[in-house]
């Protein structure tokens, strides 16, 4: 765990339940990661349910794949690689927006540029892989580009 983060969950008192199911591949990895944050903090009990065995809460959860946190009976997520920051969102969004950017910018992720509400656009790329450059590209070769190149976008 990245020793920010868990400085940060030690302040931290929730009650996570990770919603699985036997044949879920990525299930045992919530759980662990949960596991890993109640032997940090006294303050969190992170329990593993098994959505056949404990239908009514399956059923009050809306578990509709696992597996899913759910953090103080309140707020949900599902999957197994974001647990530290779902939990860090649903106790304190701003902090958690923060690490999110610092995970991007050392990561190497490019900045975005903000939408304006009022332009219409003929074309939005979303994400950075070879698919967005090679539209990207595309877009540039015949001209259908001609706002800010990602060079200069904030």
């Amino acid at each position: 765990m990245h020793p920010e983060l868990e400085e940060l969950v030690e302040k931290i008192p929730v009650h996570l339940e990770v919603m699985t199911t036997l044949t879920c591949p990525y299930c045992p990895q919530a759980v662990h990661a949960a596991q890993q944050l109640a032997m940090v903090n006294d303050a969190i009990q992170a329990d593993m349910v098994d959505s056949v065995e404990f239908p009514e809460l399956t059923k009050q959860y809306s578990v509709y794949e696992t597996p899913k946190t759910v953090i103080n009976g309140l707020h949900s997520f599902i999957g197994a690689q974001t647990v530290y920051l779902e939990v860090l969102r649903a106790v304190d969004p701003d902090e958690s927006d923060r690490i999110e950017k610092m995970i991007r910018e050392a990561r190497g992720h490019r900045h975005v540029r903000k939408t304006d509400a009022q332009e219409l656009y003929d074309t939005i790329i979303i994400g950075g892989g070879p698919a967005a450059l090679s539209a990207y590209k595309y877009l540039v070769s015949k001209q259908l580009i001609t706002t800010k190149t990602p060079d200069t976008w904030e």
